[in-house]
């Protein structure tokens, strides 16, 4: 079949347009097809310039970008943040991507969440959430540790988080500047020492009990004296400890010299693992993304 003259015309004429309009307006380009928090439209700007960042480029714009900052609010959501931090990257010269993502099991939300994503030139694709303070979704301080009136020590929360993505597993999140390196081997190294540091903070607690039930039995000159421990199975029974007289001051100095070792070993792991930790939104279904 051929075209005639007249369609070759309109043809060539439809093409032409269509660059004319690209060339003029270069931010003529496909917008996610969703909504903010007061109901307009998700407005991305590029910048035809923006390139790729470094990890280390891309960690000094977020800790100078005040995207985190503002509050969460029925009007201003993550898909307020996400469009924000988008179009703050790429005006700073940063090629940033807007992306959606489904999830289950989000019920103060919905189902799906809004964040962002850099392609990094020495440490490839990097998940950034920048949602800020949100009463509905705060960090959870992790297990005390229970040493006299010791108590987790005030700390600042950062909002910029690391997300990780993968489909048929959970969104999770960490605060930027816990992990040595934003990639999936550091986090599991950090999920990793975060489970073992909750197991040895539970036996360490269990352990003060028992030095604290010693020690008042010794104060006090009882008979007798009682505490809790766990049996192998991981049920709990009541042993008897002793007679007060066979509790040797020496023994509970070096008890008191031990614990306080593991106090501090406790301390120090508490504050590599960043003292709070965000709980996931659910199962990732799907991933869109614009750049």
């Amino acid at each position: 079949m051929e075209l005639n003259k007249k369609g070759v015309f309109l043809l060539i004429s439809v093409i032409t347009i269509i660059v004319i309009v690209v060339i003029i307006n270069p931010t003529c380009y496909q917008q996610p097809p969703y909504i903010k928090g007061d109901g307009s439209s998700i407005h991305l700007i590029n910048n035809k310039n923006a390139k790729d960042p470094t990890w280390e480029e891309l960690q000094t714009f977020l800790l100078q970008d005040d995207t985190d900052k503002k509050y969460y609010t029925s009007t201003y959501v993550c898909g307020d943040f996400a469009e924000r931090l988008h179009n703050n990257a790429e005006a700073a010269g940063i090629k940033a991507a807007f992306v959606v993502v489904k999830i289950t099991s989000m019920s103060p939300w919905g189902d799906l969440h809004a964040l962002n994503a850099f392609q990094t030139s020495d440490k490839g694709l990097i998940y950034i959430d920048d949602t800020g303070e949100d009463p509905t979704w705060i960090p959870i301080s992790y297990s005390t540790i229970n040493f006299g009136e010791s108590e987790i020590p005030s700390y600042t929360v950062i909002y910029d988080k690391l997300a990780f993505i993968t489909i048929g597993d959970s969104l999770e999140f960490v605060s930027l500047g816990i992990l040595d390196s934003p990639d999936d081997i550091a986090y599991s190294q950090y999920k990793q020492k975060v489970e073992n540091y909750l197991v040895e903070v539970e036996d360490y607690n269990l352990r003060i009990d028992k030095y604290n039930a010693q020690v008042d039995a010794w104060n006090s000159d009882k008979a007798t004296y009682c505490y809790r421990w766990p049996s192998q199975e991981g049920s709990y029974y009541t042993m008897l400890c002793g007679f007060t007289d066979t509790l040797s001051y020496n023994q509970l100095m070096s008890d008191y010299r031990e614990l306080s070792r593991r106090y501090e070993a406790l301390s120090n792991t508490l504050r590599d693992i960043g003292y709070y930790y965000w709980e996931s939104l659910g199962i990732v279904e799907t991933i869109e993304v614009w750049w």
